[in-house]
């Protein structure tokens, strides 16, 4: 199944430099519009991004707290917990692999989906938690 990203999105660029954290600004009918920063956009076709793994890292940078006792973060009244290589909500009894698929939730929630990467982030390997 093909990704569909919205605008604010994190993705990971896999065109023609090293693979590399980027924010969709623009959806378009058949490019992504991507800042590569700097002032530097560019226009990517879908098959050069790919979906960022959600990782304890990204959701402590962005201020969700771990409970010891639920064992789960939460914030904005959300809550989602670790299933293996995922998160799970119970919202919509939705799986969360991908930042962006839990920026869409949150969006679709009606509350803040503005996510931040972390400093001198480092990818990890697709599949990996």
């Amino acid at each position: 199944m093909e990704q569909r990203y919205i605008a604010g999105d994190w993705v990971r660029y896999i065109g023609v430099a090293s693979p590399s954290v980027v924010q969709i600004i623009e959806v378009r009918e058949e490019k992504l519009l991507i800042d590569l920063g700097k002032c530097n956009w560019y226009l990517a076709d879908h098959s050069e991004v790919e979906p960022i793994p959600l990782t304890v890292e990204v959701l402590t940078c962005n201020g969700w707290k771990w409970s010891d006792e639920h064992e789960e973060f939460s914030k904005h009244g959300v809550a989602i917990y670790p299933v293996d290589n995922y998160y799970r909500t119970d919202i919509f009894n939705m799986k969360i692999r991908y930042i962006h698929e839990l920026q869409h939730l949150l969006f679709g929630l009606g509350l803040d989906n503005y996510m931040k990467m972390p400093k001198n982030y480092i990818l990890p390997e697709v599949g990996k938690k």
